[in-house]
């Protein structure tokens, strides 16, 4: 009953995050002139957005859609992080996305975001301070902790999204019964 009750809105949600997701690819677009990240912004963005495309076209709806999309919506950020070496700001796309999941009335899109995030944010702390051009922070003189804390900010806003996705499921389970009921 369950799965049935919220399908629809799953396949709804679904679309309604691949137009973000083209919203995301256009910032990437605007963002590119600014250091030259055209190869970046085509491959990964654009990479992303078809990706994306075919699957909402081939399997909205779908657990595998939900993490996909999470996990595009942490790769684009990570982009845009990257696009602006590493503009602080940037990392703002990370929590404004994990709210806009929220929409899915499902915890495993929230955390699948937060565990992407996390990857890339250690993957790439550790590689620009290696001294490739990749990058997470404007510098990495303020060491690890800066990644930590921008984790630990992650962590409380994903606890609580997750909370909120459970109890938004089971209001609108609860909804769509009484409904069917009546």
């Amino acid at each position: 009953m369950n799965k049935n009750v919220l399908e629809g809105h799953f396949i709804k949600a679904d679309k309604m995050m691949l137009y973000i997701n083209y919203g995301l690819f256009a910032y990437a677009l605007i963002l590119a002139p600014w250091y030259g990240t055209w190869l970046e912004e085509i491959v990964i963005g654009g990479g992303t957005a078809a990706a994306m495309t075919f699957l909402v076209a081939s399997a909205a709806g779908t657990a595998l859609c939900r993490i996909a999309m999470a996990s595009a919506f942490m790769l684009m950020t990570a982009l845009h992080i990257h696009q602006s070496h590493g503009m602080i700001e940037m990392h703002f796309g990370v929590f404004a996305l994990l709210a806009m999941l929220l929409y899915y009335r499902d915890w495993l899109p929230v955390v699948t975001a937060a565990a992407v995030i996390a990857a890339h944010h250690l993957l790439f702390f550790s590689l620009q301070k290696a001294g490739m051009s990749l990058w997470l922070l404007p510098g990495t003189e303020g060491g690890v902790g800066i990644v930590v804390l921008h984790a630990a900010y992650v962590v409380a806003e994903s606890a609580l999204l997750v909370w909120f996705s459970l109890r938004l499921k089971a209001d609108a389970i609860q909804s769509m019964e009484l409904l069917q009921l009546t």
